[in-house]
């Protein structure tokens, strides 16, 4: 059986994925070792302070989508991993933010992504630049290799850069989904290795990218990513004319590698089954959204991103309203996608080439059909996994991905002369004219007409398509090299350049990981009894007080405990769920919330939160509300009616449900300090704790808790911590059953005397998923033992040097 390896393919992936690394590295050098900063923590967004990461900051224009996605989480949660690896713990829980929640379960924060993992050793805006600046390279190195196959370094190079700087990559360079959509060029290229020749190594290949893909967060992503490689696989076998009994041993792979990432997807499922999230309570099917701009709009944003304003109309490039970009493959690999297929359609091409060329422009063309709601592709997001995907916005990582990859294959039909200039004429003329409807379409449809930065816009489009129809059409030496040359400075110059070497940019100095001199007295007042924070108006947005390692009530994710925001709901009235699910501000402390309303108070008593961090101009008027300290970047509340985070019950009123427990927990005459609400228990009526009870919370972390407690007579320990299934509870070594409490927290009953309660996080999800996890390491093992053995055993057939 003839090798997959096309000759001189190591030496060529050397020098193609080094070109790539570098122009990856010399558009991020004044990130990477110069001194400005990527993160959307510094300046984009609130995050320590109402301005940023210092005090008297100004929010910045934004580059992001989403830079409060970022900030929140992605930014955060470094810190909080490395918190938690630096105590010795794998980052399964995190205790700080929202009365502690899943981790690792949530998915997205990542955990065990390998870059994610090697960037929370030592969280720093400069560690974070290049982290953003690895993913990209990663999509465009594994673009080069898969390119590989077809044609030579020059292709694979423009398809590099074309990829890593795919507008949707660059628009959401923060934000945790993008660990899963990088990979989609690895798994196009560990599936074509698949399809040319199934093996050890092809299979221990794709498994690996596969666990990396689910380790990576967002499941939504996971979808688009193997029904993207599902598409090709399948398409690729269906076009060169082989049989789809290939398919097999490339779902054998897939299936090993979900069984590699048992370990964090069990968990998942586990928290899917007992979590609020959005999609889920939405009231349509999400996969039928399209995208409101009509098509030649869309089209407009595909060829010049940048044509209608920055990302959400923010920078000063247009003053024109633009709607939300959420990417565009840019006008020159467009056109080298249009050579591509073209001479792919002419049978000009290798079968396997030209085979490889159908399946890709079939994946972008229908999933650019799907995001505009084409009634022969819409029926995809009524699938059941599929109706949970926002397809405008998540497929884009694939039409970016399958872009970049026509423009390689383009860019090598042109090198081997396997298209004729009348194709390639063809190919620019359509381009042109496609971005000429486009600019026209806009022009009519938008009243306020077009801003001068337009222009510019559009002139530098056209005259790149227009460059690299001229070189294309050359046919002499060099033209190769100058049309790659023109795909990649395209790619960059069309977007990156006008977004990320602004005026604007932030420092490295402004380092939200340094925390604050506010931070660092909260930090030494809570030490002791780890009672709670509460940062509004701004002050330390959600996830941030856990990366500075203070316990509040607030936070940020995907997923919540299905008991979480129905509690903080109760007591916060005004932030009802949304008509899609979610909190008007995600519970920022950004809109007002009624802390002082009677309800607020109770629910600060309840939640252990002892002091309040405000911005300096915003004041609060309450009896239990004591001013500590006012300053010219915070004012500081200490909240003199707190329950201890371990508190002595011996009346207890019984509710069925949460709904009863809330009901009680938000009458006006409940005392929360006398009375303890348990799901499924009976009413005592017993008396509040006498003075010579006490508990006292002795040690905290991730994984465990210590109370010591004294009680006269036999009663409930109330810990004011999530409750949620793989948390167990023992009393002086005694394994007791834990209650649920107040709606949301733990209670263990607990007898006469003086005793060591201690609440360990062993879930079994965990536990069954290392064993699956494990079994898939050795076959994974076997797999590169075999490869190993069979090369040195057929040299021929081993990948040549």
């Amino acid at each position: 059986m003839p090798t997959p390896w096309p000759a001189h393919y190591r030496r060529n992936a050397l020098h193609a994925c080094a070109a790539v690394i570098a122009l990856v590295f010399l558009a991020f050098a004044p990130f990477i070792v110069g001194p400005w900063s990527l993160m959307d923590a510094a300046r984009d967004t609130t995050s320590v302070y109402p301005g940023g990461a210092v005090a008297g900051g100004a929010l910045q224009a934004k580059k992001e989508n989403d830079p409060g996605g970022t900030a929140w989480q992605s930014e955060a949660w470094l810190a909080i991993q490395q918190r938690e690896q630096s105590q010795g713990h794998l980052a399964w829980w995190d205790p700080y933010d929202g009365y502690g929640k899943p981790f690792a379960a949530a998915q997205q924060p990542q955990p065990f992504f390998p870059l994610t993992l090697a960037a929370a050793q030592h969280p720093s805006p400069r560690v974070w630049n290049a982290y953003v600046a690895a993913r990209l390279a990663l999509a465009g190195v594994f673009a080069a290799l898969f390119v590989l196959f077809f044609g030579g370094r020059l292709a694979a190079f423009a398809a590099g850069a074309a990829t890593a700087f795919s507008s949707y990559f660059l628009l959401y360079y923060g934000m945790p989904h993008l660990s899963v959509e990088v990979l989609i060029p690895a798994l196009l290229w560990a599936s074509e290795w698949m399809v040319r020749r199934p093996g050890y190594a092809g299979a221990a290949a794709t498994a690996t990218i596969t666990a990396c893909a689910f380790l990576g967060g967002m499941p939504e992503s996971q979808i688009v990513l193997m029904l993207t490689a599902g598409v090709y696989v399948v398409l690729r076998l269906l076009f060169e004319g082989r049989g789809l009994v290939r398919l097999l041993p490339w779902l054998g792979s897939v299936a090993l590698g979900v069984a590699l990432a048992a370990f964090s997807l069990f968990p998942l499922l586990e928290f899917l089954q007992r979590s609020f999230d959005i999609h889920r309570t939405a009231p349509d099917v999400v996969g039928f959204e399209t995208d409101p701009m009509p098509p030649l709009r869309l089209l407009l944003n595909q060829l010049a991103p940048l044509a209608e304003g920055a990302p959400l109309g923010q920078l000063p490039i247009t003053d024109n309203p633009a709607p939300q970009l959420q990417g565009g493959i840019t006008i020159v690999p467009f056109f080298c996608a249009l050579v591509a297929f073209a001479a792919a359609l002419r049978g000009r091409l290798a079968p396997a080439a030209r085979a490889a060329t159908f399946a890709l422009a079939a994946i972008l063309a229908v999933f650019a059909l799907k995001n505009v709601g084409f009634p022969l592709v819409q029926w995809i997001g009524a699938l059941p996994a599929l109706r949970l995907v926002i397809f405008q916005k998540y497929d884009e990582a694939a039409i970016a991905s399958a872009g970049g990859l026509l423009c390689g294959l383009g860019i090598a039909a042109v090198q081997s002369q396997n298209v004729s200039r009348r194709a390639v004429a063809i190919a620019g003329a359509l381009t042109l004219a496609a971005l000429s409807a486009a600019y026209v379409f806009t022009v009519n449809k938008i009243p306020a007409g077009l801003d001068v930065g337009f222009v510019p816009t559009m002139l530098i489009a056209l005259l790149m398509g227009a460059a690299a129809c001229a070189c294309a059409l050359a046919r002499r030496r060099g033209a190769a090299a100058a049309l790659a040359a023109v795909a990649a400075l395209g790619t960059i110059g069309g977007f990156y350049l006008p977004l990320y070497t602004h005026e604007a940019l932030p420092l490295n100095s402004e380092n939200p990981y340094a925390g604050a001199p506010y931070v660092r007295d909260l930090q030494q007042r809570t030490a002791a009894r780890h009672e709670r924070v509460l940062g509004l108006g701004g002050m330390l947005t959600p996830n941030w007080s856990g990366a500075f390692g203070l316990t509040a009530p607030t936070a940020l994710d995907a997923l919540y405990p299905s008991a979480y925001l129905p509690f903080i709901n109760a007591f916060l009235n005004p932030r009802r769920l949304q008509p899609n699910g979610d909190f008007a501000d995600r519970f920022t402390g950004i809109g007002g919330a009624p802390i002082t309303s009677p309800l607020g108070l109770r629910w600060l008593t309840l939640s252990s939160v002892r002091y309040i961090a405000m911005p300096p101009d915003v004041r609060l008027a309450a009896p239990q509300l004591r001013q500590l300290h006012a300053a010219s970047e915070v004012r500081t509340y200490t909240n003199d009616d707190v329950l201890p985070r371990a508190s002595i019950f011996h009346r207890v009123r019984g509710a069925h449900d949460d709904a009863a427990a809330l009901a009680q927990l938000t009458a006006p005459a409940f005392d929360v300090h006398a009375t303890l609400v348990l799901s499924g228990e009976a009413d005592a009526s017993g008396t509040p704790a006498s003075g010579s009870e006490h508990a006292e919370l002795t040690a905290y972390d991730a994984e465990r808790a210590t109370i010591a407690a004294h009680l006269t007579q036999p009663g409930w320990v109330m810990f004011n911590d999530t409750n949620y299934p793989g948390w167990r509870a023992a009393v002086d070594g005694r394994a007791v059953p834990i209650v649920a409490a107040d709606s949301l927290f733990r209670a263990v009953a607990v007898p006469a005397g003086t005793h060591t309660i201690v609440f360990a996080y062993a879930p079994q999800s965990v536990a069954r998923g290392e064993l699956l996890s494990g079994a898939a390491l050795i076959v994974l093992l076997v797999l590169v033992l075999l490869a190993i053995v069979r090369a040195r055993r057929s040299p021929a057939r081993a990948e040549p040097a």
